[in-house]
């Protein structure tokens, strides 16, 4: 693999930790909405 993928590839997988944690985030907050 060149550095550019490599470095791509540590990209995408960033991308999708901190959507993830966007995500739950914005659930938790919908879930706090139905219950409270």
């Amino acid at each position: 693999m060149t550095k550019k993928n490599s470095n791509s590839h540590l990209q995408v997988a960033r991308n999708i930790v901190s959507s993830n944690k966007i995500n739950a985030k914005v659930s938790e907050k919908r879930l706090h909405r139905k219950y409270y």
